[in-house]
């Protein structure tokens, strides 16, 4: 599989299909270019000959459809509750009962079932809770009878259940009449929906026909509230896991599903939403029987751990903030956390098997340009598969002129070399035509509009940076061209031309409202930020200079933390070198006190012995009593010599303890420092203006 290379300097990652059946995790903060890689993924899996089912929250994958892969293969639109798709029953699962030999299967399958149908009353209640057991009850009992049930069968029965008991006990007593009745008015309501009333229109949802041969399945759910999104995606879910059950093994993968935006979709526990079970059920034992799960989300968080220790790929991208980063950096190397710290878009750390590698992904083959809305789906007729495309023209039907066409808008012309080549393809293919029979060039007219966007909070510019957007032909919708298009553009061109329409200033206005708005829904710039120290990234200033900028923030508070707490200690150590002096005078005075009275003591001392050789009588009390001065003094004096030994062991401990404070001090206010997160600053209206616009000539003819 072709995801696309590595970074100068590194060797290039290599993928097989047969790898997906292991399961894939994608992260990436908005602007990382995750969806572009899950894109990539699914043309890759479809391309391997791996049929694929796209669960669509946002409507980013739906563009599948439009790019080549909806031309190559089969495909089917899933808009539950819209008649934007092909009319496919989600509600199918309530009589489409699964084969009650298979007693874990059956089991499970209840289950969800019984959870999807109460989640449209937001009860949170568990498998054992009265709701839960009388759903469960009817079902099983219609299920068990081959009887096909539906929801309204379904609501009736809650009310007058089939059966007297549950377990051992009345049904009554387990949940009371006026419970049952009020459970039933409240899925009476989403009965008589129009929303709802859609899930139940059409053929049942079959992963058999997706496997038969290589295909595409978008489930789109962008247009559904919260409640109806986890229902649609529930039922889509259960539905693949209960089939799953059936089949053989299989060491190729036969069919991925692919999960986009799965933040709600399989959390962490206790929340226990009614896709998290069949997800559960796919990642642990799916891979047995060839399905590839890929789920892709911005926050590891997002997802339970048990998903992401059956995942054996991770393609780690830019993540908003340093504590995201170390979610996912369990056991990695000290250069995969570098690399984790500084990722462009579009590059991916890839961690499987014990390696770690980088991954630039290749250009998408389907253009990208933001969520689909129901109103730009692609139209459909019938159940199964889009509507049949007329056959390429060898020429086309309209007039064409050896002059381009008068215009006030500058013209560019597009390099024929490059037009059916990656960076084009996408847009170019589906309106190539083949080669003219005079071999002249057929140029068809695009319109480029080049916009100018500012990022700002408040007054504070965040960001500012140029756009392009290309619609192709005039007034079909924007797509954003991959990166270095407009050096293939030139200012001359030989052919023939089509006629150019759509580009006076009334309706250059309406394109520029419809550009503006397909802008504002896809385009976010990032900003760092610390909330501590209420800073906030400038325009241009990337992480690493808004981390020195924080660093020199905090290390003034903790200067001014320090210098108050030195303050405090020197005070203390000053009072206590002021003893100290006062004890080292009071030394020098007591040696000189006990010097003198050593020396009393001696001459008495002299004069007694010398009395007692010549025959002098005198006393020994003067002596006793010098000898008893001298000792006090010498007493005195280690006291204070004592004193002076404890005050400077209480200054050194004074010092030492105000240098580990220090340390502290400093540790606490620099701590902070890895508080930095970032967050995805939008875009207003205002904040987006049409700076220019270029007619852009396309080469449609096929060179040969």
């Amino acid at each position: 599989m072709d995801l696309g290379k590595a970074p100068e300097g590194h060797a290039d990652p290599a993928f097989d299909a047969a790898d997906l059946t292991r399961h894939t995790v994608v992260f990436g903060s908005t602007g990382s270019g995750k969806t572009g890689l899950v894109v990539d993924l699914v043309e890759e899996m479809v391309g391997a000959g791996v049929s694929v089912v796209a669960i669509d929250p946002k409507g980013d994958l739906a563009r599948l459809l439009l790019g080549p892969l909806g031309q190559e293969v089969p495909t089917n639109l899933i808009a539950p509750g819209s008649r934007a798709g092909d009319p496919i029953s989600l509600l199918s699962t309530l009589s489409s009962p699964p084969d009650p030999d298979d007693v874990e299967g059956f089991s499970q399958a209840l289950g969800d079932v019984a959870r999807g149908v109460l989640s449209l009353t937001g009860a949170k209640g568990g498998p054992m809770d009265p709701p839960q057991l009388l759903v469960t009850g009817v079902l099983d009992a219609a299920w068990r009878a081959g009887e096909s049930i539906g929801l309204h069968d379904l609501v009736v029965r809650l009310v007058d259940p089939p059966f007297p008991r549950i377990g051992a006990f009345p049904v009554d007593m387990v949940m009371p009449r006026a419970d049952r009745m009020k459970l039933a008015i409240e899925l009476n309501g989403w009965l008589a929906s129009p929303q709802l009333a859609g899930f139940a229109e059409g053929r049942p949802l079959d992963p058999d026909e997706w496997v038969a041969r290589p295909s595409l399945t978008v489930v789109y759910l962008a247009h559904l509230d919260d409640t109806l999104r986890s229902l649609a995606a529930g039922m889509v879910l259960s539905r693949v896991a209960t089939w799953s059950r059936r089949q053989p093994g299989s060491e190729r993968p036969r069919l991925g599903v692919v999960l986009d935006e799965a933040w709600g979709y399989c959390p962490p526990a206790p929340r226990d939403p009614v896709t998290k079970r069949p997800l559960m059920q796919l990642a642990k034992q799916g891979r047995s029987v060839g399905i590839a799960l890929v789920s892709a989300t911005q926050n590891p968080v997002d997802l339970d751990y048990a998903l992401l220790s059956n995942a054996a790929t991770w393609f780690v991208g830019r993540l908003a903030t340093p504590q995201d980063r170390e979610k996912v950096s369990d056991g990695a190397s000290t250069q995969a956390r570098q690399w984790l710290a500084d990722l462009p878009k579009r590059t991916f750390l890839v961690r499987r098997s014990g390696r770690e590698e980088l991954l630039v992904t290749r250009n998408c083959r389907t253009p990208l340009g933001g969520p689909l809305t129901l109103a730009d789906l692609p139209r459909r007729e019938g159940g199964g598969a889009p509507a049949p495309k007329p056959a390429t023209p060898s020429e086309p039907t309209v007039a064409l002129s050896p002059t381009p066409p008068a215009s006030d808008l500058p013209a560019r012309w597009l390099d024929p070399s490059v037009a059916f080549a990656p960076r084009w393809a996408s847009i170019v293919s589906p309106r190539a035509i083949d080669r003219r029979s005079d071999g002249a060039t057929v140029w068809e007219p695009a319109l480029l509009c080049r916009l100018k966007l500012k990022f700002d909070e408040g007054r504070k510019v965040v960001a500012e940076r140029e756009e392009l957007r290309l619609s192709f032909p005039i007034g079909s919708g924007w797509v954003e061209p991959q990166e270095g298009a407009e050096e293939d553009l030139s200012r001359s061109g030989d052919g023939v031309f089509a006629p150019l329409e759509g580009v006076t200033k009334k309706e250059r206005d309406r394109l520029a409202r419809d550009v503006v708005e397909e802008v504002l829904r896809g385009e976010t710039e990032q900003q760092w930020v610390h909330d501590g120290c209420k800073l906030r990234s400038t325009t241009g200033e990337g992480e690493d200079a808004f981390r020195a900028r924080v660093r020199e923030v905090l290390e003034e508070r903790a200067a001014a933390a320090v210098a108050k707490l030195e303050g405090k200690v020197r005070k203390e150590v000053e009072r206590l070198e002021a003893k100290r002096a006062k004890v080292e005078a009071s030394i020098t005075q007591k040696k000189t006190d006990r010097d003198s009275r050593m020396a009393t003591e001696v001459v008495g001392a002299g004069e007694t012995l010398l009395g007692l050789l010549f025959g002098r009588k005198r006393s020994l009390t003067p002596l006793a009593s010098r000898r008893g001065a001298t000792m006090k003094a010498d007493a005195a004096l280690d006291r204070a010599e004592q004193d002076l030994k404890d005050l400077e062991r209480e200054i050194y401990d004074k010092e030492a303890e105000l240098g580990d404070e220090i340390e502290s001090l400093r540790n606490e206010h620099l701590r902070p420092i890895d508080e930095i997160r970032r967050v995805e600053v939008g875009l207003e209206r205002e904040d987006i203006d049409v700076v220019d616009w270029t007619v852009v000539w396309i080469p449609v003819s096929r060179p040969v």
